[in-house]
């Protein structure tokens, strides 16, 4: 979490929904700032900080972590949190509910991008989506640049809302703004965009959080592009982020649910991220870097 998250973050989010199998923009883009502080003094313990991250205005709100903090209140309010080098986030423990969610963020350079999505079944979707084969969803379109957070070392640290970097991060720097908000039809996975090879296969199990090299030839842990299996949603979303959703509602019990980043037009990797579901139980987290 530290190597990931461990700076001041400043862009905008934008929550968007599905409706009639398009996906739109449902608010305007937001501000936000926030910041994961580990003093240097006691690097095992840090705060959470953020400006404009739920409503424009809104801040600072604060949150104490700890492995405490971050692990076992997740599981207690039934999501989980997941950490590999460059991928990081959490999402729900079982795929079996009337209501699915996940935070996904993907981290290259000073660049980090993701998303948070809803799935809603029943009267808690309203009907919303149903041509698209599921109830309701609702994403939110993640777009940060790293900032400066502390100028001593992490003895103190920035305060404030306000921007540090010179030109705020917003959406309309990302190649694809006028596309960013719509579902695409074309292939997207990384061995249709170019010829390419797979760098990093690792997988993650939630009995012991330990990341390990997956076995690419067992078939439950090939790469996601062959796990995640149509008929699925395939959404573009602004800094190269992409995602692959199951229409089935409620989700199978062995559903896999897979989102990416494109990075290599700023020479980085695609890196893709899939949660493997058994049961309706959440069993693994799978991370790939294609060159």
């Amino acid at each position: 979490m530290k190597s990931n998250f461990g700076t001041r973050w400043e862009g905008q989010t934008r929550w968007l929904a599905l409706s009639d199998g398009s996906l739109a923009p449902a608010s305007a883009p937001l501000d936000a700032v926030y910041q994961l502080e580990f003093p240097r003094d006691d690097p095992d313990v840090g705060t959470w900080r953020g400006w404009g991250v739920v409503s424009p205005g809104d801040g600072p709100r604060v949150v104490p972590l700890s492995e405490a903090t971050v692990i076992e209140r997740q599981r207690d309010q039934g999501s989980t949190t997941f950490q590999f080098d460059g991928v990081g986030g959490r999402c729900s423990l079982r795929c079996d509910g009337g209501v699915w969610a996940a935070e996904v963020n993907f981290f290259h350079g000073e660049r980090r991008s993701g998303l948070v999505v809803y799935l809603k079944s029943g009267a808690e979707g309203e009907g919303a989506g149903a041509e698209a084969g599921v109830s309701a969803a609702s994403l939110m379109s993640m777009s940060f640049r790293k900032a400066q957070l502390s100028a001593d070392g992490n003895l103190t640290f920035v305060d404030g809302r306000e921007p540090t970097r010179a030109s705020p991060h917003t959406f309309a720097d990302a190649a694809s703004a006028n596309e960013a908000h719509t579902f695409a039809n074309e292939e997207w996975r990384p061995e249709a965009a170019a010829a390419g090879r797979c760098m990093r296969l690792e997988e993650m199990r939630t009995d012991d959080y330990a990341i390990r090299v997956a076995d690419a030839a067992a078939p439950d842990m090939s790469p996601w592009r062959q796990r995640c299996r149509d008929p699925v949603l395939h959404c573009i979303l602004p800094d190269g982020v992409r995602c692959c959703l199951p229409t089935e509602w409620p989700l199978p019990d062995s559903a896999c649910l897979a989102f990416g980043c494109d990075f290599r037009p700023i020479g980085g990797p695609f890196r893709s991220l899939s949660m493997q579901y058994s049961g309706g139980k959440l069993m693994r987290w799978c991370c790939e870097d294609w060159v």
